[in-house]
């Protein structure tokens, strides 16, 4: 059942530099700015979701996990009993903070928090205690659903009132950033803001009768709860959740649920091609496509994973200022993205000037000018309580992120590395991105991160953490097949051979981490 309870902590406003934008509130940290235009179809707000799908086809399971099926009409039931609750005991615009496991509970809650236009704030309960006490000071929220609460009969059995009326265009999430080179900011998002990806997607890919996408990756993170429940939902399919993302069980799901479609992450794929091939289990059969996101994925593991299991998996390129995916690769072209509707993918240099073709620049995100999507998009409403944070990343209509990338002849993106993540080394730029792929080109190396170490002579020297497949293989001998590829200023000074590299809940390598290795 679902647990609710008062925290005492009140989110308290961290120090901010002011910024030289009269666009942008000082207070909260979000931008002021026109509303874009509806999308060419689809509900006006996450609050309207579930309308279509109860009208259309009520008995179609909506959601599947451990306890069970809830149809479309009968996750509406649930919806309208919890946002009765919620409305009972908050206020117009207040923040919740869920922290729960995964479970079409945490779907109830996400759909039945904004259904009466409070603010949604995912909290990952595998986190450790005093992140998560972080996280809900800074979003203000005063309220935290956990796991043991029973809802008074009183309110079980009262209607929430639809007379308050849904902005689609006001905060309506929270969601925390990757923070794997920093302390985490909370992105905010308006309900228009996350209905496009799924929106998008029908266009991109049609729906087939009896979709089932599985997501067993935490649906406390926004991301994967647009991409997931919130995306099937829109398509007019099923959502299975896993609680678990072991191997076995996600083959024993996809085979029990008829899983058509999976959400993954690199180490995803690289577990399932491991376990097919030492069980020696079938491939499986109603699975028909893979979705990756959250890291990058290296070419040899993309083979690998298609070779075995028969799909080839679909990059996808995205942050949580998006708030999810913008760009995907496709069967012809799985080394480069696309952007999808509705927005424009450009790289620009230090002078925000357009980089020329192959050229690598930093990332912007745009919305689309033409076409019947064009001027419907928008990026993320801003930083909570970080007005500087909003003022450098939203420029004009676009977003400008701290990715690196390239845009070839076609107009396809190919992301090469973050700047935070570029090495200074005696006054030389060097990507981690080209290492690891040329360490990641050795069969006996699973994954690689490479980062920068402080050093009193370079500045930074180049260190890498790997993780091995086999133990036949030192450091002496990856630096030669390293050195083979790359110049030798490229070779990692320092090797050190990790069980597992440190990741957060996206499969993002938290790289500050990886330093703490070498320092």
């Amino acid at each position: 059942m679902l647990g609710l309870y008062r925290s005492r902590l009140v989110g308290m406003p961290d120090f901010v530099t002011m910024p030289d934008r009269d666009d942008i509130d000082l207070e909260t940290g979000l931008i002021r700015r026109p509303a874009p235009r509806h999308y060419p179809s689809g509900p006006v707000s996450v609050a309207a979701v579930l309308d279509a799908g109860v009208r259309d086809h009520p008995s179609r399971p909506a959601v599947i996990d451990d306890m069970g099926v809830l149809t479309y009409l009968e996750l509406d039931q649930e919806v309208h009993r919890v946002a009765a609750a919620i409305q009972a005991g908050t206020r117009p615009a207040e923040v919740l903070a869920w922290c729960l496991p995964n479970s079409a509970d945490l779907v109830v809650g996400f759909l039945a928090t904004l259904r009466v236009g409070r603010v949604w704030l995912g909290v990952n309960p595998r986190l450790p205690g005093d992140a998560r006490a972080d996280l809900v000071r800074r979003s203000g929220a005063q309220i935290v659903v956990d796991v043991g609460f029973k809802w008074p009969v009183a309110k079980e059995s009262t209607p929430y009132l639809a007379n308050e009326p849904i902005d689609p265009h006001a905060p309506a999430v929270m969601s925390p950033t990757s923070g794997t080179t920093g302390q985490p900011k909370l992105v905010v998002h308006s309900q228009h803001g996350l209905l496009w990806p799924g929106l998008s997607s029908i266009e991109t890919e049609p729906f087939e009768e009896n979709e089932r996408t599985l997501c067993a990756l935490p649906l406390t993170t926004l991301t994967l709860m647009t991409l997931g429940p919130l995306t099937a939902m829109l398509r007019g399919g099923t959502v299975v959740i896993g609680s678990t993302a072991s191997p076995p069980a996600l083959l024993n799901a996809i085979e029990k649920h008829s899983v058509t479609r999976l959400i993954a992450v690199p180490t995803l794929l690289h577990d399932l091609a491991q376990e097919l091939q030492e069980t020696g289990a079938s491939r499986p059969v109603t699975l028909r496509s893979v979705l990756v996101g959250g890291a990058g994925t290296a070419p040899d593991l993309r083979q690998r994973f298609e070779t075995v299991v028969g799909i080839r998996p679909v990059l996808s390129y995205g942050l949580s200022e998006t708030p999810t995916g913008v760009a995907r690769t496709d069967s012809e072209h799985p080394h480069s993205a696309a952007a999808m509707p509705p927005v424009h993918i450009s790289t620009v240099d230090e002078n925000g000037r357009d980089t020329p073709v192959g050229s690598t620049g930093r990332i912007r995100i745009e919305p689309m000018m033409e076409g019947p999507w064009a001027g419907s998009w928008q990026p993320m409403l801003g930083y909570w309580h970080h007005p500087d944070a909003t003022a450098a990343a939203l420029d004009g209509e676009g977003l400008l992120t701290e990715d690196l990338g390239q845009i070839d002849e076609h107009g396809r993106l190919r992301v090469v590395g973050r700047m935070n993540d570029v090495i200074l080394r005696g006054g030389t730029n060097v990507m981690p991105a080209e290492i690891e792929a040329a360490m990641l080109s050795h069969p006996l190396v699973r994954e690689v991160a490479v980062v920068g170490v402080p050093d009193a002579r370079l500045g930074e020297r180049i260190a890498a953490a790997v993780v091995l497949d086999s133990e036949l293989i030192d450091a002496e001998a990856l630096r030669a097949h390293t050195r083979a590829t790359l110049s030798g200023d490229r070779v990692p000074s320092e090797i050190q051979v990790v069980y597992e590299l440190p990741r957060n809940s996206l499969g993002k390598v938290i790289r500050r981490d990886v330093v703490a290795f070498f320092t």
